[in-house]
């Protein structure tokens, strides 16, 4: 049995708006999840183990994001959805092997400003729940294999 660990991710991202409701955003990020192993049942009867290794894991990628029109929290909070894709690549311990794939993700979040407003100069934090869609990578399963996601991140607007 094998699993690949959860992790934090750092992210980083430009977004530029498009229209008034709709933005672009260029999306990049990295992680070290854990790719644990457990081997047991073997024939020479070895006890069991867990071999485990550190993976490193890039995305660039873009999305498309859309403020929903009707709904706000007066000026401070406007509501959106994404939707967007990026090329992954995870990079074994040892460097020597590399996988490459594509994440697929939707989502909804919530953009808070906390300090100015838009369209100026302004912080604020996004909290946002979705779902992402791998294929290729280190794959455990064959096809398609999807997760849910939560995030919250820092923003702000120049």
């Amino acid at each position: 049995d094998s699993t690949l660990g959860n992790t934090t991710r750092l992210e980083i991202g430009l977004a530029v708006p498009v229209t008034a409701r709709i933005a672009v955003e260029i999306v990049g990020t990295s992680a070290r999840p854990t790719l644990e192993t457990s081997i047991r049942g073997d024939a020479e009867g070895t006890p069991p183990a867990v071999a485990s290794e550190r993976i490193d894991e890039y995305t660039v990628g873009a999305r498309v994001l859309y403020a929903l029109p009707r709904w706000s929290l007066g000026r401070r909070g406007r509501p959106y959805l994404a939707a967007g894709g990026a090329y992954l690549r995870q990079l074994h311990e040892a460097r020597v092997l590399v996988e490459t794939g594509q994440v697929w993700t939707a989502a909804a979040g919530l953009r808070l400003w906390l300090l100015g407003a838009p369209p100026g100069r302004s912080l604020g934090v996004t909290t946002e729940l979705g779902w992402h869609w791998r294929t290729g990578g280190i794959a455990l399963v064959d096809g398609v294999r999807g997760v849910p996601t939560a995030s919250v991140r820092l923003f702000a607007g120049l």
